[in-house]
């Protein structure tokens, strides 16, 4: 089989991670290993084939795409439940090169949904003891994607900034300011 092969994976699991914003997680294990930066063509039966970028991947071949509800795919999509099948292609596209030298460090920006590619790479960053410096903006608190995630990352290796503009609520009462305290007894570096 190629990456163009079309292959049918059974979702696994799915994680509402903001209102609209969903994770789908699907098992892929015997496709090419896929790299940061990478898509995918997802495929929901009887609707439509659209790109996706891969948010997540580990080695057990879990694999796992965020996907915004704007279209007719992707609402057909978010209707699925766990069980469920599609049909995904890939990996295709170019992929992020990783530096040789783990001493230099790697500024990543991202913002909402753009954030899924930049996810799987500052995954991979942190797995692999290179150092990185993530720039996450949200214009408001509620469309937070990832951050427990990011939040779990070796901090030896990380340096994470919160650009939130939380439209007239307070920053000391929000939800991540009160995580990011709880985890790390500092806040974090808002701008």
């Amino acid at each position: 089989m190629t990456e163009n092969t079309i292959r049918t994976v059974k979702i696994q699991n799915i994680v509402a991670e903001c209102l609209g914003v969903k994770t789908f997680t699907f098992n892929n294990i015997n496709a090419k290993t896929p790299k940061p930066g990478q898509f995918v063509m997802i495929w929901v039966p009887g609707v439509d084939e659209v790109p996706m970028s891969l948010s997540d991947f580990d080695d057990k071949g879990n694999w796992a795409i965020t996907v915004k509800n704007v279209g007719e795919c992707t609402k057909a999509l978010h209707d699925l439940k766990v069980g469920a099948y599609i049909g995904v292609r890939g990996p295709l596209g170019n992929h992020f090169k990783l530096p040789a030298d783990k001493s230099k460090k790697i500024i990543l920006i991202g913002g909402r949904l753009g954030t899924a590619a930049i996810k799987f790479l500052a995954t991979k960053l942190n797995n692999t003891n290179i150092k990185f410096h993530l720039i996450y903006g949200l214009v408001y608190e509620k469309d937070a994607i990832f951050v427990k995630d990011f939040l779990k990352f070796d901090l030896n290796n990380s340096d994470i900034n919160l650009c939130i503009d939380f439209d007239d609520e307070n920053v000391e009462d929000s939800t991540i300011e009160k995580y990011y305290k709880s985890k790390f007894n500092e806040r974090p570096h808002n701008t």
